[in-house]
């Protein structure tokens, strides 16, 4: 990805846009512009770190881009701002998606403003981005509840009480890694992790299993399920972190 990058969608250009996108390189950022076509859009996406969307159109087609964008956004951890007129920025903060927005610049822009903006957006996806996202599935709430809290401070973690749960998180959203609980009703953490490892865009996602037993027999049975690891749901604080934090320095002198 490149440094600095943002992807500028428009449907035309304007004094407006033209002016957006000098100032932006003014302030070291690099711009690719392009139109409002879902097919250019899908071609840039992996070169730009955040996403500037010209609002423009009827309702329907603002919410099919929104719908587009923020699928890409989620995909591919970007930032989305939206920049056009009061109406427009209307319509797309009030679809199913408009929860993706992390900045609107309405008509008449102020330049300065919007320039400023970016540059905080692009400190704050950079942080973002250092940040590991987990994803902690477990049926018990409790043990959710103790090991967020204990995580929360060098990771983002999302829990889930269920499997079914999981899969359709997975659906928009793609964690560094998934704690999985391996003993879950209805659908137990073997499913799980099968379901996931038989669908190709999320199947890289490593899978770290967690179990309540430590005897030989459902060890090897874990073992034998070719996860990325496991871990006593038993351990401290202490003996959680520095395994998450192992495992992940470990990834990173793997690349």
């Amino acid at each position: 990805m490149a440094s600095r990058t943002i992807l500028f969608i428009k449907s035309e250009v304007g004094f407006i846009t033209q002016a957006i996108t000098k100032n932006l390189k003014d302030v070291g950022f690099n711009v690719i512009e392009t139109g409002d076509n879902l097919d250019d859009i899908n071609y840039h996406r992996s070169f730009a770190d955040m996403i500037i969307y010209y609002v423009s159109g009827s309702k329907k087609m603002i919410a099919q881009r929104m719908s587009f964008l923020t699928d890409i956004c989620n995909e591919y951890n970007k930032t989305l701002c939206l920049v056009g007129d009061e109406r427009c920025i209307a319509e797309a903060q009030n679809t199913d998606n408009g929860q993706r927005i992390v900045g609107t610049y309405k008509r008449p822009i102020d330049i300065r403003e919007l320039v400023i903006g970016m540059l905080n957006q692009f400190d704050m996806h950079r942080e973002y981005e250092r940040t590991k996202s987990i994803l902690l599935v477990d049926d018990d709430v409790d043990f959710i509840s103790v090991a967020s809290l204990w995580l929360d401070d060098e990771y983002k973690v999302d829990g889930l009480c269920s499997g079914k749960e999981a899969l359709r998180y997975l659906d928009r959203y793609r964690p560094d890694l998934i704690l999985l609980d391996y003993d879950m009703p209805e659908l137990d953490g073997y499913e799980v992790f099968e379901k996931i490892k038989k669908n190709p865009l999320i199947a890289h996602i490593p899978i770290i299993f967690l179990t309540g037993k430590n005897d030989r027999e459902t060890v090897m049975k874990i073992i034998n399920r070719k996860p990325d690891g496991y871990l006593l749901k038993s351990m401290g604080r202490t003996e959680l972190l520095n395994s998450i934090d192992g495992f992940f320095a470990d990834s990173a002198l793997s690349i």
